[in-house]
């Protein structure tokens, strides 16, 4: 199955990194801390030691679609000047058939919201959160994807 989401940009965000996915399980403070107002794009390998993601696709020329019904992306803030908010420029395949793609949103398994993007809808679409207070200075971001495409649609 292919979900609907297409991550082009966070900022302070995330990507896929094999490398660290086995060192990252057993240890998060691996990743270098990501200072505030970053801004990490899908679509390159820029700034990859910042930050890992598990349900993305690979790199490709215009971002990343989501693989599952689920995308998890982990990254280390700077604990100097805490950001207060998260920032997601998104894209959303939507067609005639399929005019809406919604996901809800949880940073720390804390509900801070939800992304909808409609057919017809300028995109990507920019979705503000407000963060929730930290307990580490590692977060764990998941989408929640409510709707994916059916499996004989196939991603070329």
């Amino acid at each position: 199955m292919i979900s609907p989401a297409l991550l082009s940009a966070i900022v302070f965000s995330a990507s896929n990194i094999s490398t660290l996915k086995d060192r990252f399980l057993f240890d998060p403070f691996f990743l270098r801390t990501l200072h505030v107002d970053n801004k990490i794009q899908f679509k390159n390998g820029e700034l990859l030691t910042y930050f890992y993601s598990q349900g993305l696709s690979s790199i490709e020329e215009w971002g990343k679609w989501s693989d599952g019904s689920t995308v998890n992306i982990f990254i280390k803030p700077e604990e100097k000047y805490p950001a207060k908010t998260l920032k997601f420029n998104l894209h959303a395949f939507v067609t005639p058939k399929n005019p809406e793609q919604t996901a809800n949103v949880f940073v720390n398994n804390q509900k801070v919201g939800q992304v909808k993007i409609h057919l017809g809808e300028l995109q990507p679409k920019a979705f503000t959160f407000k963060l929730p207070k930290l307990a580490s200075n590692t977060l764990a971001i998941r989408f929640e994807i409510e709707s994916t495409f059916p499996s004989n649609l196939s991603k070329s």
